[in-house]
């Protein structure tokens, strides 16, 4: 793994300013959100709940912002795929990374979206 590597996902985790100046010119459904707005892999993980289970989640929200729900998820997909060059993973397996985060994105916010506010806070 080469030092250019490690510094280009050590770049990314220190630029969400600078990734959401580049993404105001990407098009958007319009549907806005509050962003993470550093939605990158190393911003999740595991914690526990104060009824002692363990959830998955975002565990960083210094970057939190109303805006686009697809600049949250290009940014994550970006880390995947950031994260999966740096790990020897070939363009056509970091592609599948790309698309399965955005699979599971489209599976969770389809399954929110049928439920009531206070059912999706407990959810996790």
């Amino acid at each position: 793994m080469g030092a250019w590597q490690l510094q280009l996902f050590d770049y990314l985790r220190g630029s969400a300013g600078v990734m959401a100046a580049d993404l105001t010119s990407s098009p958007v459904t319009g549907i806005k959100t509050m962003l993470c707005g550093d939605a990158h892999l190393y911003n999740f993980g595991v914690f526990a709940s104060p009824e002692r289970k363990l959830i998955f989640d975002i565990t960083d929200f210094d970057e939190c912002y109303p805006g686009p729900w697809e600049w949250d998820l290009k940014r994550l997909a970006t880390s995947a795929v950031i994260a999966g060059k740096e790990n020897g993973f070939k363009p056509e397996d970091n592609r599948e990374l790309a698309k399965h985060v955005a699979k599971k994105y489209r599976k969770a916010i389809t399954t929110f979206a049928g439920m009531l506010t206070l059912d999706v806070w407990y959810s996790l």
